[in-house]
Parts: C-alpha cells; structure tokens; sequence
C-alpha cells in the first residue's frame, strides 16, 4: 500500500510514519501502538494547522504532516477517586498509579492554549501553551471531567451573554455522573465555566451557571453525552439516555436527545430536551454541525451561513444502549432543530400541555407545571422564559443512507457546490458521502485506514479543504479527500461520480477543477459529474504548427 517507510523524528521511541504514493489517498500513517494503549481525542488548530493528539497517559503535538514535535507523558499518577479531590491526594490517603485518561481537549486560539482533562484527581484540568506543550503548564484543581475510563465528557468553547455589558467565551461542558467518589456529588451533569480559571462562568445567590439531575435519580438516570456545539443564541449537547428516569422502567429502552440552552441564561433555566430519531433508529453514534454546500443549502431552504446536522444513529440491542452493527445517516437542517424546539415550547404555554415532564431535572420552573393558558401575554424571546421542558413531540427524518456496518465518526465538508460526508466506521474504513439532499445521498468510494480499529469521533477537516485526519485506537492518519489522477481517461474519470473529480478535456487528465487551466473560461472546459455534457477528447489540433507572424484558421478533430 505504501511506497516506503521510514522512522518519524521522535522525542522518546521511534515511531512508524508511513508514507504513501503520489495516488494513494493516505499520505501519512501515524503509528502510536508502542507508548499509548489507546487514543481518545485529536484536535486542530486553525492558526497554525498543526494537530493535537490525545489518548491514556500521553498528548501529542504534531505538525500538519505528522511529524512528531512535541509530547507530554500526564500518567499513570497517583491517584485515589474515592479519596482525592481534584485539587491533589492528601498525605494521609492511600494512593496507587492510575492511567490518566484524557476526557477533554480543547484548542483556546484566543489565549494560545490547549486545555486537557483526564480522568485522574476527579477529572481536574491542564493548560498548554499551543506553541509548546512541553513548556511549562497551568494545572486547573477543578472537578470537570468523568473520573473513569468510560463515562462520557464533551466540551466545547461558545460564547455567553449573561450580563448587558459584555459577552465572553466560555467552556460548555456536559458529563455523566459516575458512581466512583463522594466527590462526584457536586459536578453537575452540564456547566458553563470561565476559560481561565474553570470556576463556573455565574455563581450568586440566585444564579449558577449549571444544570444538574436530581438526586434522586442520578445514580441510575445516566445520561451519555455524544456531541456538543454552540449555533446562533444557543449551546446544544447531542445525548443518549433511558426514555424514562424512573428506577424499574429499564424495558422501555433507550432514546438520543438534543438539548439546549440559551447563552443568555446563566441560571439553566431555559433548559429544553427534544427527542431526535432516525428512520427508528434510537441510538446516537456520533454526529457533526456543519454549513452545506449550496446545492444542499437549497434543497433545505436555508439562507447562506445556516448549518445542517448530519448523525449517525444504529438501533439498539433490545432495551439496552448496546448498538447492533447497523448504521443509519440523517440530516437535519438546523432551522428544522429550532423550528421544532419552538414548537414544543409554545405547547406548555398555549394550554397543549399541563406538565414541563422534566422532574429528573433539578431546580423545576413552576413546581413542573405549565403556565395557564393566556397568563403570559406575548413572549418575543423564550430565552427571557424559565422552561426546563421536556419535549413532546421528536424531531424525525428518514435517513438519506443506511448500511449494515455501525458508523462511529462524522465529519462534513464541501467541494463547489457539493455537500460531502466523511464517515469513520467501526471497522476502521472511511466511507465517503455526496450528500445530494435532506432526503437522499450516495457512497462513492470506501477506503480502508485502519482495518480493525474503530475510527474516533474526532475527525477532523483541514482548513483549506484537502484532507482529513483520521484517529483509530492507536494510529492518526492523513488522507487526501481526492486522488483524481489516478483516472486515466474521461470515462473513468466521471464513472466514480467522485465531486471532486472531472476531465479537464484541454490537457486529458483527470482533476480537481482549480489545476484545470482555464476551466472556467468556457464549456466543456471541465467536465464534471454535474456538467450534463459527454466525455469528448481532443484527437488533434490542425494545422499543428503556425508561424509566430501568420494568421490561420485553426480547427480540432474530437474523439
């Protein structure tokens, strides 16, 4: 498959770093297996384009190609979870080495550094300095993370508007609550903390930038949180949880909820979940926000800038949370998660519902009631509202594509006016995806990246739109998004119906449209698969040669 390999420059032990032939689409294979037993989260950063690499006891900073530039060994440590707070293990408390699993890795571009949570001293945080993770660091003694291996954290910077005269960024944060400590009592389930010190963004007599589930049902009430992003006046986490938080009810199985709040509240009080479910499909895999191509912007009827929602879903294994190896791939345009959000809110207060159906949450707006019909006058904004509502209408789709293998990682991005999804199986392949519309897309091409090894959550775009990086357990690897020169003629060439590809006629290759010459000048230039036009190949030009001072009449013979 590759062309040669050779030993990456390393700080401790020799790493492999693959490297592949001018067409094939991996151009660099990153093997980690010898110091990390498993990765957990890469991130990019958009200034310098270099990548950052986390797993069990180890972060990574990579350049752009992989190359190894710097490292941080953060375990095994000593640690107790039952006894040790975040801020460190007093004298007195019997400690042992335990892995430090990293939870959480966020790029902060706007203070050039890089904030990792692990799964040690109760999920407490580090800054880096995103020039040199190796300088010194900034250790945050804040309960943040989940403090096991396996329970789910998911993190992401937005902004907040809690106070008329200024705004910020801040880190939202969502995560299971785990049953290891008395510590774990006081980390809410979701929370908004300030980016320098982690203390929560809002804390006064009556606000507290966070949402908690009671306790009288945490300890069974699980949620597992999936994705998180911010869009617009909100700040969404993507769960899967049991339909019902009452003990003793675990046979109605499981459902995947979206859940907002508004970046203007900084009590939770707006708080609002919705169901979300694809063709059946009740469990979430993973999922992306991400701004449509145009021909997918207008089969959704969304303005320029609106984003869409593509997740991956498999249905459950009776009522259990465990998927069966089936994958179903929906899209949502984001106006659809709104307009649906909005029409469940306007249920509780135009008299449609009696209940908000959120006593799992603490702090109940209304002792759980909905408001009397007519009471409220008109409301311009809910976010002004106090709501913790749990929807009762979901949103739905049918998927655009479904497969018998389960679908572990998305990502989502666009070539002229093609929407393309990128997504990461559980069998270590890389499926590539037109997605044409809300209702229908294609597979164009499956590539093998790490037979045998999930692909992470966390793939991950370049900026200018050329490659992706894919982490497995043990490996990163960079892909080309296309290899059209590997077509030899123009058949081939449209055949794969690969978006990026066409036939630029003048020079007989196959390629993407800015390294054909004059591609835009005239038709047919270029010849895509959206083009309508046939193959056509220049045979010859007559005459072939004509003096630099003559004028001739020059005419070309096609295939």
């Amino acid at each position: 498959m590759f062309c040669r390999s050779r030993p990456a420059a390393a700080l401790l032990l020799p790493l492999l770093l693959s490297v592949a032939c001018a067409d094939d689409p991996v151009v660099t294979q990153l093997d980690l297996s010898a110091e990390v037993s498993r990765l957990t989260h890469l991130r990019l950063s958009p200034g310098s384009g270099q990548v950052y690499v986390a797993g069990v006891n180890r972060i990574y900073q990579l350049s752009s190609t992989l190359a190894r530039l710097q490292e941080v060994v953060t375990g095994p440590r000593q640690d107790s979870p039952l006894s040790c707070p975040a801020s460190g293990c007093p004298a007195d408390v019997a400690t042992e080495p335990t892995d430090n699993v990293n939870k959480v890795l966020v790029v902060d571009q706007e203070s050039r550094t890089l904030l990792a949570c692990g799964s040690v001293l109760q999920g407490a945080c580090t800054k880096y300095d995103l020039n040199n993770i190796s300088l010194p660091s900034q250790d945050l003694p804040e309960a943040i993370a989940a403090n096991d291996a396996n329970s789910s954290t998911v993190a992401f910077i937005g902004p907040e508007h809690y106070h008329a005269w200024g705004a910020s960024n801040v880190l939202y944060v969502a995560t299971t609550f785990t049953l290891v400590g008395i510590y774990r009592n006081n980390v809410p389930a979701i929370s908004t903390r300030k980016l320098d010190s982690l203390d929560f963004a809002e804390r006064s007599i009556n606000k507290h930038s966070m949402l908690t589930v009671d306790v009288k049902y945490r300890d069974h009430f699980l949620v597992e949180y999936v994705y998180g992003f911010h869009e617009k006046d909100y700040a969404y986490f993507l769960t899967v949880q049991r339909r019902s938080h009452l003990p003793g009810q675990q046979e109605r199985g499981y459902i995947s909820r979206i859940v907002r709040t508004c970046v203007t509240d900084a009590n939770y009080d707006s708080y609002v979940e919705m169901t979300l479910s694809c063709g059946g499909d009740n469990l979430l895999q993973a999922a992306r926000v991400a701004e449509p191509g145009d021909d997918l912007s207008q089969d959704a009827g969304i303005l320029e800038g609106d984003r869409v929602l593509v997740a991956a879903f498999s249905p459950s294994h009776g009522y259990s949370n465990e998927p069966q190896d089936r994958a179903s791939i929906c899209v949502f345009s984001m106006k659809q998660v709104e307009d649906m959000f909005y029409e469940n809110i306007h249920m509780c207060f135009n008299g449609s519902m009696q209940y908000r159906n959120m006593e799992y949450i603490s702090g109940p707006i209304l002792d759980g009631h909905c408001p009397k019909a007519g009471t409220t006058g008109k409301i311009r904004h809910f976010c002004s509202e106090g709501l913790k509502i749990s929807a009762v209408h979901p949103l739905t789709a049918e998927p655009v594509l479904s497969w018998d293998q389960r679908v572990t990682s998305v990502a989502v991005t666009s070539t002229g006016r093609h929407t393309v999804a990128l997504l990461g199986t559980q069998q270590g392949t890389l499926k590539k995806v037109l997605v044409s519309s809300m209702r229908s897309a294609r597979q164009y091409a499956e590539l093998p990246v790490d037979p045998g090894s999930p692909v992470l959550a966390d793939m991950q775009v370049d900026l200018p739109g050329e490659h992706v990086y894919v982490p497995t357990t043990q490996k990163v690897t960079l892909l080309r998004l296309q290899t059209c020169e590997q077509y030899t003629n123009c058949t081939e060439c449209l055949q794969i119906r690969d978006p990026y590809c066409g036939w630029c006629s003048l020079e007989k290759r196959c390629t993407v449209r800015s390294e054909c010459g004059k591609a835009d000048s005239s038709s047919p230039r270029w010849l895509s698969i959206d083009a309508g036009q046939q193959c056509i190949d220049m045979e010859r030009i007559e005459p072939q040669h004509i003096a630099i001072d003559q004028q001739a009449q020059v005419s070309s013979v096609l295939d």
